[in-house]
């Protein structure tokens, strides 16, 4: 027999006080995670390939950052690619806006960038 050590409503609690959230610069609003990545990818010289999976609609590709995010926030949900100067992929972000708290980056490519990135932020 486990015995109960905390009540749901407790057990909520302390499980949402356990998970730091994602600050701006002035420490009062939640930062989107894939606004971050590419901030983030664009610093380091990454265009970006905005695919919102449908054949009808045409990817949207760039290095410019409003651009980028008004097309990653058109749908409910796309992939970022991210490329080189050489045109070659260096990585993807699944991105769903349904979700919170700096989960809006719901899955990534296993590549050294994009690990450091999510490392950075979610310090």
């Amino acid at each position: 027999m486990f015995k109960r050590l905390q009540t749901p409503a407790l057990y909520a609690q302390m499980t949402l006080q356990a998970i730091p959230p994602a600050l701006n610069e002035k420490g009062n609003t939640m930062k989107k995670a894939h606004f971050d990545l590419i901030n983030h990818a664009i610093e380091k010289g990454f265009s970006i390939t905005v695919d919102w999976g449908e054949d009808d609609n045409e990817a949207v590709k760039s290095k410019n950052i409003r651009e980028v995010k008004e097309a990653a926030e058109a749908c409910d949900d796309c992939h970022l690619v991210f490329h080189d100067n050489e045109n070659k992929a260096q990585g993807w972000a699944y991105i769903v806006l349904g979700n919170d708290g700096g989960d809006e980056v719901s899955d990534y490519s296993m590549t050294p960038w994009l690990d450091d990135w999510a490392h950075t932020f979610w310090k």
